[in-house]
């Protein structure tokens, strides 16, 4: 009889170890679904509860790294990347996605050291080059724009590449270039408000504030509502 009972004990057992497996994958597949329609606060309650289940799911807390990204939680990103890497310290992505969001806090020095160790594993990624050099130019380090020449040449239709090395050429005083440099980028993304918005800033640098307000104004219209403190300290 006990032997029985352990047999049906064992069985019970795997039972549950299956469904929680299956359980895992079924909540990694429905978070992706929701953050697919940006229902990234509920997505990231499910990769926590997959994460729960199984505790090196590493696309769970890939996935809901940039789920936070997008939130613009850029802190617990930083922090979920850096657990994802305490256990595989030899994953390029969340390495290069930690870097990133670093340097949307303006800790630039932190996200150059996760890039550039990201770019020793793989030189030729635009999306690296593109961010390191970005980072680089907050410190005004000027071979930030061979990082961005150099991930342009890797992918012509990054917009953000030539956004980012307009902002480096408008700290290098060469205002000029730089609005050709976002230009560009509105025609690689038309609705690209922040790039409306620089566009402005190198205007003023030039002494054109008339032309500078018209930019700024369309930057609102492109939804970049932070252009409203700007129009109003210079804009009749």
């Amino acid at each position: 009889m006990r032997k029985i009972y352990f047999f049906i004990y064992l069985f019970i057992c795997i039972g549950l170890s299956a469904k929680s497996q299956n359980t895992s994958e079924e909540l990694l597949k429905k978070g992706d679904e929701l953050s697919k329609y940006k229902e990234y606060d509920r997505a990231i309650k499910l990769y926590d509860s997959c994460i729960s289940i199984d505790k090196y799911a590493i696309l769970a807390y890939f996935n809901k790294g940039q789920a936070l990204e997008f939130l613009q939680r850029f802190e617990a990103a930083i922090e979920n990347y850096s657990t994802l890497l305490s256990m595989f310290p030899q994953l390029n992505p969340p390495l290069t996605r930690r870097g990133i969001s670093y340097i949307k806090i303006q800790k630039y020095q932190e996200g150059i050291a996760d890039l550039e160790k990201a770019n020793k594993q793989d030189p030729n990624n635009p999306q690296i080059l593109c961010n390191l050099g970005l980072g680089k130019i907050g410190i005004k380090d000027t071979s930030g724009i061979t990082d961005l020449n150099n991930s342009i040449l890797l992918d012509s239709s990054n917009y953000e590449a030539y956004y980012n090395r307009g902002l480096g050429k408008i700290l290098l005083g060469n205002s000029e270039s730089s609005i050709q440099d976002f230009e560009h980028a509105i025609k690689l993304k038309p609705d690209f408000g922040q790039a409306y918005f620089s566009i402005g800033l190198a205007k003023f640098q030039l002494g054109l504030k008339e032309q500078a307000c018209n930019f700024w104004k369309q930057s609102i219209d492109k939804g970049y509502k932070r252009a409203q403190v700007i129009i109003d300290q210079n804009c009749n």
